[in-house]
């Protein structure tokens, strides 16, 4: 990892430097668990124009340390659209709840309703509030508020699915206090829910992008032609 033990300035300038070097050599590799000098490798690529393949390597249970995904990242850096995908992979491989121990599908609804928390909040950030604000972001994207707009409506939805994700999100609830299971149908719904409602806002963004972007311009004068005399 080239930036361990290095602070933000210092990590700024490896990133800048090795992108700099991508620029005259075939190829460089970089392993980092940084997300941080991640994201700012990808921005500098950006800017710099300079081509970039991601690989993720985990761990999982069957097969142990130093599986590669190509072209992936970990959950974190994912999108909201790469999350709502996960999510109905997770459901869809749920086993009959009649099939197994009520312990093992509390354990289960924990699993998906904590991803489902996290993907809101990242709905938030990334869609809602147009990345105007990112947790791995340096600075604040002030040209993006073209896009925000938040209403009564968005506060009340986000709100309720929040609220309704947090209770089955694994915290220490109080014995007289437990909510009743979710069947496999209703995470479902509730994938479905985020789902449209992604759309619904990015759909919105477009537009007020579109129409804000007058804004950025003087309005044209209107000129008068002189009265025929």
């Amino acid at each position: 990892d080239p930036v361990s033990s290095l602070d933000h300035l210092h990590v700024e300038q490896v990133a800048h430097r090795l992108i700099t070097e991508a620029k005259t050599r075939p190829q460089v590799i970089v392993f980092t668990h940084d997300l941080a000098f991640y994201y700012d490798l990808w921005m500098r690529a950006a800017e710099e124009q300079i081509p970039v393949h991601r690989n993720w390597i985990y761990k999982v249970g069957a097969s142990g340390f130093g599986n590669i995904a190509s072209g992936d990242g970990p959950w974190q850096v994912k999108k909201t659209s790469e999350r709502i995908t996960i999510l109905r992979g997770i459901v869809a491989a749920l086993p009959d709840q009649a099939a197994v121990p009520p312990a093992e599908w509390q354990s289960k609804t924990e699993e998906f309703y904590s991803k489902l928390r996290e993907s809101w909040e990242r709905l938030v950030e990334e869609c809602l509030l147009n990345q105007v604000v990112g947790r791995f972001k340096p600075g604040v994207g002030t040209q993006a508020l073209k896009g925000v707009s938040v209403s009564d409506e968005d506060y009340r939805i986000v709100f309720f699915a929040m609220k309704k994700a947090s209770e089955f999100s694994g915290h220490d609830r109080p014995a007289a206090h437990q909510p009743v299971p979710r069947s496999k149908a209703q995470m479902d719904n509730d994938v479905g829910e985020i789902w449209k409602y992604e759309k619904e806002v990015k759909k919105r963004v477009g537009q007020l992008e579109a129409q804000r972007r007058t804004l950025e311009i003087p309005p044209s004068a209107m000129i008068t032609p002189p009265a025929a005399t």
